[in-house]
């Protein structure tokens, strides 16, 4: 994957998402790759950077027009980084592959759009909880989304009940559709202390909203019948 070397905020991201790390300085959001003493190759990361790398082949096979309608858009200040307050993205390649990557994480199997929007995506008028019980954190929303949304899931293991959530720590755990009937999402993890929060995610176009933070969830052990640790 070719390294991002200009600033941008991905979907209202900051802090680590994937292979990346977007870190606020006095001149901006400066992406850079991520580096961790730990696994590299999780699951997760080997998916965020196909999205990356996928978004970036697209990008460099548009016409002149089409990049020029991306400069545009970033030039816009359509969308505001929620972090310094300026504009979210400073190129047409940034603007393209923050959405296109957001888009393919919440729609896998789709096909990101080569224009760039229109107008801003405004959230919709839902919030979320989130509960802990045996061996899962429960979302619950307080009313359906539009079809053309879904909900990004984020939880952040904390070391106990009193620590501090990190802004920049929180990793996406599933998304949700919320409809009516059935207006709450598991998300199955250990024993333990999550903080909780959310985003939007427009389907049609990889725009998101920026992240709430919804409290502290515990999280007991899963026991199966008969006593025995679950699978």
């Amino acid at each position: 994957m070719a390294k991002l070397k200009r600033t941008v905020i991905v979907g209202g991201l900051s802090g680590s998402s994937g292979p990346v790390t977007f870190k606020l300085t006095s001149e901006g959001t400066i992406v850079s790759e991520r580096t961790s003493p730990s696994n590299p190759n999780t699951p997760a990361q080997q998916s965020a950077r196909a999205r990356f790398t996928s978004s970036a082949r697209t990008y460099r096979g548009f016409s002149s027009s089409i990049v020029q309608q991306w400069d545009e858009f970033a030039e816009s200040g359509l969308e505001r980084d929620p972090v310094s307050g300026g504009q979210r993205f400073r190129d047409g390649i940034n603007a393209y592959i923050g959405l296109a990557s957001k888009f393919l994480q919440a729609t896998p199997n789709g096909t990101p759009p080569t224009t760039p929007p229109t107008t801003p995506f405004v959230a919709p008028n839902v919030t979320l909880t989130a509960t802990g019980s045996a061996g899962k954190v429960t979302f619950t929303a307080g009313g359906p989304t539009p079809a053309n949304v879904r909900t990004e899931l984020l939880l952040q293991k904390l070391a106990g009940a009193n620590r501090k959530p990190q802004s920049g720590a929180y990793r996406s755990r599933a998304f949700a559709a919320f409809v009516p009937g059935s207006l709450s999402a598991d998300v199955t993890v250990g024993p333990g202390f999550y903080a909780a929060a959310y985003r939007f995610v427009n389907t049609q176009t990889g725009q998101a909203t920026e992240l709430q933070s919804i409290g502290v969830a515990q999280v007991t052990l899963a026991l199966s019948q008969g006593g025995k640790k679950a699978a």
